[in-house]
């Protein structure tokens, strides 16, 4: 949705594993975590974003790619 505000709840993901994100974000307040399941299920955390890191919010758009990892939201 071009132009629209999308307000994420504690554990709220915004992409998830396998997704294809079809939108671009700007994380005004908060963090995120990026984190991808191993095959035995364990959780391995990538990296914490935090509010205006736009190099790393921008990766996770794509009109193709699967995302390889999911984000959701640790602090909102």
């Amino acid at each position: 949705k071009e132009g629209s505000v999308r307000k994420l709840k504690n554990k709220d993901h915004l992409v998830r594993e396998g997704e294809v994100s079809e939108s671009c974000y700007l994380l005004e307040q908060g963090v995120l975590r990026y984190y991808f399941c191993t095959e035995t299920g364990d959780e391995v955390t990538r990296v914490f974003v935090k509010s205006l890191d736009m190099p790393l919010a921008f990766r996770f758009y794509s009109e193709e790619l699967k995302s390889a990892g999911s984000l959701y939201a640790i602090q909102s």
